[in-house]
């Protein structure tokens, strides 16, 4: 998703309908630095050491709910990315433009051809444990 976003800021495009699916998957779990950074020095403040409680050796540190593509682009615009949907004529002829060192590159022909499917996540990791501990803890997600 990373370099993808740092495509499509270079770009200052994104594909409008289908091939948006095949570039960004319609929801994406994505965790706020600021989120896990809190979430991390409140779990060891808490916690000590990781062997003090047998049942909690791993934390799932991801929002309980998604981020849909939609609010993901709006972000991006709101940290000053100028970012303006596209035809598939248009995106093809970005498609084309780029350089072999752009990340999109690689997934060209595929990008071009429909034929890159949306990615499968699946159902995620396993957060019930995680998330009831870090609302006691104080972490919000904001």
């Amino acid at each position: 998703t990373a370099q993808v976003t740092c495509s499509l800021s270079r770009l200052g495009k994104y594909p409008d309908g289908q091939g948006a699916s095949r570039l960004l998957p319609q929801v994406l779990m994505l965790t706020p630095v600021d989120y896990c950074a809190e979430a991390i020095g409140r779990l060891v403040a808490a916690h000590g050491t990781w062997g003090a409680d047998p049942e909690l050796k791993v934390f799932h540190l991801v929002p309980l709910e998604p981020v849909d593509r939609g609010s993901f682009l709006d972000w991006l615009r709101s940290a000053g990315y100028c970012l303006q949907p596209c035809g598939e004529h248009e995106w093809h002829e970005l498609l084309d433009s780029l350089p072999p060192s752009d990340p999109l590159a690689m997934f060209r022909q595929a990008l071009l051809s429909g034929g890159l499917a949306p990615p499968d996540h699946g159902p995620g990791p396993d957060i019930t444990l995680t998330c009831p501990l870090l609302h006691r803890l104080g972490v919000r997600r904001h």
